[in-house]
């Protein structure tokens, strides 16, 4: 039987596989009971245009951090908190 390392949740502060830091979280899902899916707030505090993006984070098979997809950039962090809560 093969041993499959499961990460804690994801939680405001923690950092990314990417090494943005993660500054809103909510749980949406999971593709195995070790393998649960976030969407995420991230700080990008390095890049001038959009300092927030919301990211589908997924726990990594690698690290013990959380790998991101499918991003919406935005440069106003009130516009992020909307695309955030939506459809949730």
């Amino acid at each position: 039987m093969e041993l499959v390392k499961t990460i804690p949740p994801l939680e405001v502060g923690h950092t990314l596989s990417n090494g943005y830091m993660a500054i809103a979280v909510k749980e949406i899902g999971a593709l195995k009971e070790n393998m649960r899916i976030f969407k995420v707030i991230a700080l990008r505090p390095d890049h001038v245009l959009h300092k927030y993006v919301v990211w589908t984070a997924i726990a990594s098979r690698s690290t013990d951090a959380y790998d991101c997809e499918r991003g919406s950039y935005f440069e106003d962090l009130a516009e992020a908190v909307e695309y955030f809560n939506e459809g949730i």
